[in-house]
C-alpha cells in the first residue's frame, strides 16, 4: 500500500506571500519519489493549479472542499455538481435583491457579482483603512460593495452565456447580519 500525503494550503502550506516556498516544494519533490502527495483544500481548482505551476510542482487535487477531485494530471476524477437549478436561481435572485456579493463556481467558469477577485482585493483593503476586526472589515466591505453595486451587469448575463457548465457550489457573502 502507497503512502499518502494531503495538505491544505492556507493557513498550511502557503507562506504569507500565498506561495508554495522553495523549500516545500522541494522536500514535496523528494516525498513523490516514494509517495503520492495531493492538495485538499476550499479554493477552486484553477487557484490550485496555478500555484502548483508556480511551485513547478504536480499534483492531484481535492478542490472546493471536496466538491471536484482531480488527478496528478488535472483531469477531472469526480465532481458534483448543484442539482437544482430552481433552487440556485431562487438562490441568486435574493442574494440580487439583497444585494450580496457572491460567487459561483462552474465546472469550467466561476462568476460572480462583481466578476473579479481584485475587486474583493480592493474592498478587503477599503475595509481594512476602517476596521482591523474581521467582522468589522466585512460589513465595511459590504458597504463599499453597496455604493458601487449597480455598474455591474447581472449574473444572469453570464449564465446565459455559459449555460451548459456545471454549477458546483456558490459562495454567498453577507456582513449585515
Amino acid at each position: 500500500m502507497k503512502k499518502l500525503l494531503l495538505s491544505d494550503l492556507d493557513g498550511t502550506l502557503l507562506n504569507q506571500q500565498d506561495m508554495i516556498s522553495l523549500n516545500d516544494a522541494l522536500a514535496i519533490k523528494k516525498w513523490q519519489k516514494q509517495y503520492d502527495f495531493m492538495i485538499a483544500s476550499g479554493r477552486y481548482y484553477t487557484d490550485i493549479q496555478n500555484l502548483l505551476r508556480q511551485a513547478d510542482l504536480q499534483a492531484g487535487m481535492i478542490a472546493l472542499n471536496g466538491v471536484i477531485i482531480l488527478d496528478k494530471k488535472q483531469q477531472i476524477i469526480t465532481y458534483h455538481a448543484f442539482q437544482d437549478n430552481l433552487l440556485l436561481q431562487q438562490i441568486i435572485n435574493f442574494c440580487e435583491q439583497h444585494q450580496m456579493i457572491y460567487v459561483v463556481y462552474g465546472l469550467h467558469h466561476v462568476w460572480s457579482r462583481l466578476y473579479s477577485q481584485q475587486i474583493i482585493k480592493q474592498l478587503y483593503y477599503l475595509g481594512q483603512k476602517r476596521a482591523t476586526i474581521t467582522t468589522a472589515i466585512i460589513c465595511y466591505m459590504q458597504q463599499y460593495y453597496d455604493e458601487i453595486y449597480q455598474q455591474f451587469v447581472p449574473i444572469t448575463t453570464a449564465f446565459n452565456k455559459f449555460a451548459n457548465d456545471s454549477i458546483l457550489h456558490i459562495e454567498i457573502f453577507d456582513a449585515r447580519s
